[in-house]
């Protein structure tokens, strides 16, 4: 069963550039050994929630957004 997306265009975008901003933040920009291996892998997940239009954090707590 596949699932219904649950994100409007606006905010796929918003989840997909978010997500290039911290991976590319992670492998360049931070200095900290914790925060280089979080950020791609939070990056990564925002990047994959706004190309399949579907967050799991909205579908688990039931939020509605207008799609």
């Amino acid at each position: 069963m596949a699932a219904q997306t649950n994100l409007p265009a606006p905010a796929r975008i918003g989840y997909s550039v978010a997500g290039i901003a911290l991976v590319y933040l992670g492998f360049t920009a931070v200095e900290s050994d914790a925060l280089r291996y979080f950020l791609p892998l939070l990056g990564g997940f925002l990047l994959v929630e706004g190309i399949i239009g579907y967050c799991v954090l909205i579908a688990a707590f039931g939020l509605r957004r207008r799609t």
